[in-house]
């Protein structure tokens, strides 16, 4: 049985079509989803339309709604309210998304344009993205992969992993670990308060990477033919180098320098309680 989703195009009254439907779109164009609690995901595929899909029972209803050059996509009840609803989305690769949620997971694969996602509650996976890729979560983990851009990570109580990205990141969670692997970037910062940092990318000339926890490791890869100036603050943990440095300003505070060849980039570490960590790839 086919079930229904409300479509509306601004200047037209609505109308029911059925659980699977197709809007055209033109380059330029953003797809908006709120979905209150369920799950969200999307695909691509290379056709220049969305297609929305959803199992719903006979109270739900999904209001589909182009304003322009902008898709709204939201599940409702008959009476209005907000629902829950579980809807596969189907988007050509350069359509800019924006998802928001409660309770909800997110799944992205294999877009080409802006992503942001905000959730409360529910885990996050972005596997591409250009441009800014802005991804946050209160409860849930988020993983991040294939994306170039400016990337932003943000978590309060969940783990965070970043894998295969290439642009300048922000990442920060208060109680999680942080993985970044195969990463790009001239620009990285990222913290936690409660977890451990894992690095392993580039550090370019010129660069600026900046990694801190409080109770928690960080474990930093640097490459042999890396120019940076080191800076580490270890507090009341332990510093350990899988290659002989020559350190500089140490104190009290456990606070120290040292540079490697031309010492142009910046690599900024510590951590309050924990240990810090420097090996080759």
């Amino acid at each position: 049985m086919y079930l229904p989703i409300l479509v509306a195009v601004l200047g037209m009254a609505p109308v029911t079509l059925q659980a699977d439907t197709v809007i055209p779109v033109e380059r330029g164009a953003r797809l908006d989803v709120d979905n209150f609690r369920g799950e969200v995901v999307v695909d691509v595929w290379s056709r220049s339309a969305v297609r929305v899909r959803a199992d719903l029972s006979r109270d739900q209803r999904v209001e589909v709604v182009r304003s322009g050059s902008v898709v709204r996509v939201r599940p409702a009840t008959r009476r209005g309210g907000p629902q829950e609803a579980d809807l596969e989305i189907t988007v050509p690769e350069w359509l800019h998304l924006r998802v928001e949620g409660n309770q909800v997971d997110v799944s992205v694969r294999g877009t080409k344009a802006e992503i942001t996602v905000e959730t409360v509650g529910g885990d996050i996976e972005v596997e591409g993205g250009a441009g800014l890729v802005n991804v946050r979560s209160i409860q849930g983990e988020l993983e991040i992969r294939g994306a170039r851009g400016r990337i932003e990570a943000v978590s309060v109580n969940e783990e965070i992993t970043l894998e295969d990205v290439d642009g300048d990141l922000y990442v920060e969670t208060t109680n999680g670990d942080v993985t970044m692997r195969g990463i790009r970037s001239s620009g990285t910062r990222a913290t936690t308060v409660n977890g451990d940092i894992v690095y392993e990318g580039t550090i370019r000339d010129n660069g600026r990477y900046v990694f801190s926890t409080h109770n928690g490791d960080v474990a930093v890869s640097v490459p042999p033919e890396a120019n940076t100036t080191v800076s580490v603050s270890t507090y009341h943990g332990e510093f350990e180098s899988d290659f002989p440095v020559r350190l500089t300003g140490t104190g009290r505070d456990r606070q120290f320098t040292f540079t490697l060849g031309s010492g142009s980039a910046r690599l900024e570490l510590e951590s309050f309680n924990g240990e810090i960590r420097l090996f080759r790839p």
